[in-house]
């Protein structure tokens, strides 16, 4: 029975990563050099693993990859590589690649690599190994959004135990340093002008590591440094971070631009935070807005309502109503919170028993446990107070759009009086 199938078109290569295999514990490999008729052979044979050499020209390592992932799709592929930099990693993954390990082949880390295999044999294997992606996304200032941003990842980490990154996206005046207290030698914007010539280890090395165990990518100390880099880049580096980490936070900047959408467009979950005021319910009913003419999924939007005021005249039942936002977690009224950005220690980290810190763990676990039911179990508590028909007026008239030709006393510049 073939168990796996090596293909490299190096004869001696080839031969050490059989050897390195059968040192693991896995017998029955066989080797294939790169041609056409590798198809049949992997049809026939339905291997467990697929290891194909990923070497210049990478190409044919790529059309490889494709191949065995298209005709075996039941098989584990893993590339291996002396090239150990982001932009081969990601390649290789994008191709198809469950692994990449490095060339060569070491008996240790194959058995790593045939452990997980095993144990997670029982249960439905995610096509690729991609950390799950949340922007965090808030259309106001003063809304609390870094605090939510800093303390879901605090939580991930720390209670959930979860590999997690937060990557600091607001071009304007980033505060996650702040938050966590941390300053790191590197920024979200020279690890994206510099992915090319980063490894994964060095990735890694350049990210700040907090007390909770949350990894720490801040913004750029100067508004000027995000000017040279490019939408494509920031995309790169979420994916480069996503592929190191289960989870990837991004915080995003107060006001919609660019940088929000491409955030948008690259996660997996879209959570929105507004507070009760009005002025921020309105500003997040536009964004809700706008993402649905742009099609964007509904299951991957969720609404966090922060109290940032012990007595804000509405409720979170109020904006649920007033937004018909599909689901809404509430986070209660809570100075543990602010307390804790103000020194730089989430207050979701620990044992804190605040009303706050409590929401943020329980939602961090139910992102960690069950990421595809967040949705489906946000109704708030409570009952809608008498303000619900009021706010929802009141939104209304404000998103109403009238036309052009029948606002009154507009005059255009140019226009004659």
């Amino acid at each position: 029975m073939t168990t796996a199938i090596v293909i490299d078109s190096r004869p001696r290569e080839r031969q050490q990563a059989m050897d390195a295999l059968r040192q693991a514990g896995l017998s029955g490999a066989t080797g294939l050099d790169f041609t056409i008729a590798n198809t049949a052979h992997l049809r026939e044979a339905a291997p467990a693993f697929v290891f194909v050499a990923f070497e210049e020209p990478h190409q044919r390592a790529l059309q490889a990859i494709e191949q065995a992932a298209a005709v075996c799709p039941d098989s584990v592929v893993v590339a291996y590589s002396s090239d150990t930099s982001v932009a081969a990693f990601q390649a290789a993954v994008r191709a198809g690649a469950r692994f990449m390990l490095e060339s060569p082949l070491s008996p240790a880390e194959l058995g790593r690599v045939l452990n997980l295999h095993t144990r997670k044999a029982a249960a439905p294997a995610e096509p690729l190994l991609r950390g799950r992606v949340i922007a965090v996304v808030g259309q106001k200032g003063g809304i609390g959004k870094t605090t939510i941003s800093t303390n879901l990842a605090a939580a991930l980490a720390g209670e959930a135990h979860s590999s997690t990154v937060i990557v600091d996206f607001d071009t304007n005046f980033g505060d996650v340093g702040l938050a966590f207290d941390v300053h790191g030698d590197y920024t979200a914007g020279d690890l994206a002008s510099g992915l090319d010539s980063l490894d994964r280890e060095s990735f890694k090395d350049s990210l700040v590591l907090h007390e909770s165990g949350a990894y720490v990518l801040p913004a750029p100390r100067h508004v000027g440094d995000w000017l040279h880099v490019e939408p494509e880049q920031l995309e790169a580096l979420v994916d480069a971070a996503a592929s190191m980490f289960d989870h990837v936070i991004i915080d995003t900047p107060g006001a919609f631009n660019d940088t929000v959408a491409a955030a948008l467009a690259l996660a997996d979950h879209a959570f929105i935070v507004t507070s009760l005021e009005v002025t921020s319910i309105k500003n997040t009913a536009l964004l809700l807005d706008l993402l649905k003419e742009e099609e964007y999924p509904e299951e991957r939007i969720l609404v966090i309502v922060n109290n940032t005021s012990p007595d804000p005249g509405v409720t979170a039942m109020d904006v649920a109503h007033g937004l018909n936002a599909p689901s809404v977690w509430e986070v209660k009224f809570d100075n543990d919170l602010r307390h804790g950005t103000q020194v730089g220690r989430p207050a979701a980290t620990g044992k804190d028993k605040s009303a706050g810190a409590q929401s943020l763990r329980a939602l961090a676990l139910r992102i960690a446990t069950s990421p595809d039911q967040i949705d489906r179990r946000a109704a708030v508590r409570g009952q809608a107070s008498q303000n619900t028909a009021q706010l929802a007026d009141r939104l209304r008239k404000a998103m109403t759009r009238v036309p052009l030709g029948m606002a009154p006393n507009l005059r255009l510049k140019g226009n004659a009086a």
